[in-house]
């Protein structure tokens, strides 16, 4: 409903629009909450898939230390990550970075 600019607007038409915008903002408020609900469930599947990846990468390390016949050592696979994405990790005397810092791991 345009509003002609020359004349004032019915108190009809003001209490539409401000009904209006209070909808909308409820319409506004409900979407907020469903969206930090989201972020919350996003948030609590990454940690359980990151609790999953952790028991997998155990698991594995077990399995692959009794096929070489070894005991089990498990260490925090992050710390591994970020030893070996290090850029100075393995670095000789001549400054050149060792092959073995950007070797996969086994598995």
């Amino acid at each position: 409903m345009a509003a002609d600019p020359g004349r004032p607007m019915s108190d009809r038409a003001r209490a539409k629009l401000i009904s209006d915008a209070w909808e909308r903002r409820e319409g506004l408020k409900d979407l907020e909450r469903e969206i930090i609900e989201a972020r919350l469930a996003i948030e609590n599947i990454t940690r359980e898939c990151e609790q999953l990846q952790t028991a997998l990468a155990e698991k594995d390390a077990r399995i692959h230390a009794r096929r070489l016949g070894k005991p089990v050592v498990l260490v925090d696979p992050n710390r591994i990550r970020s030893a070996v994405s290090s850029p100075h990790a393995h670095r000789d005397p001549r400054g050149e970075q060792d092959p073995r810092s950007t070797a996969s791991l086994p598995g």
